[in-house]
């Protein structure tokens, strides 16, 4: 009999919320980031990219474009690269705009 398979790899998730134009975060373990998720809190009224970093390093496939949109509009990336966190690194989500959003980074704590 096959035994279902258990990861000792954990998804977690860390929350900011986003008022300016950055904000920022910080990784509470060591992981990988696997996704991050943006919902707009408002209206945009015109389009701009959100980039998002690790101690100020671009995360690799981490932009999200984003177009004119209502609130609750949702749009993600899957990071290809430079997604590896340390315990205290610093997470930023930097949209370039005043336009309020929550960012959720998925990390792979291990």
């Amino acid at each position: 009999m096959a035994y279902p398979g258990v990861s000792k790899f954990r998804d977690r998730v860390v929350t900011v919320t986003s008022s300016s134009s950055n904000v920022f975060g910080v990784a509470p373990f060591r992981g990988r980031v696997t996704l991050i998720q943006m919902t707009n809190l408002g209206t945009i009224s015109g389009a701009y990219t959100a980039t998002c970093n690790i101690n100020g390093s671009a995360i690799t496939g981490g932009s999200i474009s984003v177009t004119t949109s209502t609130a609750g509009a949702t749009y993600s990336t899957v990071p290809t690269g430079n997604n590896n966190v340390n315990q205290g690194d610093i997470l930023e989500f930097g949209q370039g705009t005043a336009a309020q959003a929550s960012v959720n980074f998925h990390i792979k704590e291990y």
